[in-house]
């Protein structure tokens, strides 16, 4: 009631007051209610190895070291190259890890590089296929958790909820061709 258009710190929610206004830059929904989330999701596999509820409404940049920490804690090792989004703006490297964001290839270019370039960013764009995934399958869209440590469990239940999914699935291919060669050799017998 007393809050202006113009005003820094709205209130969204009563029932949630730490929840942002997050522009999306989209024509069809212009803006989402919540927390920032930042997802890792492997190249090859397909599944996230780890995300994080930001809380606030922090700049992509700003959560390159929180992100790259989450990283080592579980892989162990720190990643070499990251594929972003144009949201993490001016740094190419931090640390040991080169960030590509994706770009037209210069004239300078070889085939080869334009090629190898060409499928590193389409990798990075099917993350917006697990996203809506996340959204709509695993019940990330909407969070029936109160506070920030709800939002991050309803992240963590979402994204393991995800990739078991996809683990299970690559291995019904395994499991399947056991059952076949198993009724194929019964009824041989």
């Amino acid at each position: 009631m007393f809050q202006q258009k113009n005003d820094k710190d709205k209130i969204y929610s009563l029932h949630e007051p730490h929840v942002e206004c997050i522009a999306k830059g989209k024509a069809n929904k212009a803006y989402e209610f919540g927390d920032k989330v930042s997802i890792d999701r492997s190249r090859d596999i397909g599944i996230i190895l780890g995300a994080l509820a930001l809380p606030g409404s922090p700049c992509d940049g700003h959560t390159i070291d929180v992100l790259l920490k989450q990283l080592k804690r579980i892989n162990g090792t720190q990643a070499e190259i990251l594929i972003v989004d144009h949201g993490y703006p001016g740094e190419k490297y931090f640390g040991k890890t080169q960030f590509l964001t994706a770009s037209l290839p210069t004239q300078d270019d070889t085939e080869y590089k334009k090629r190898k370039q060409s499928i590193r960013f389409r990798k990075r764009a099917s993350i917006e296929a697990s996203i809506s995934h996340l959204k709509q399958d695993c019940r990330l869209g909407k969070c029936f958790l109160k506070g920030v440590i709800g939002d991050q469990t309803n992240l963590t239940l979402a994204y393991t909820d995800f990739s078991l999914r996809n683990w299970i699935r690559s291995r019904l291919d395994i499991f399947f061709n056991l059952f076949y060669k198993t009724i194929k050799n019964m009824s041989l017998q």
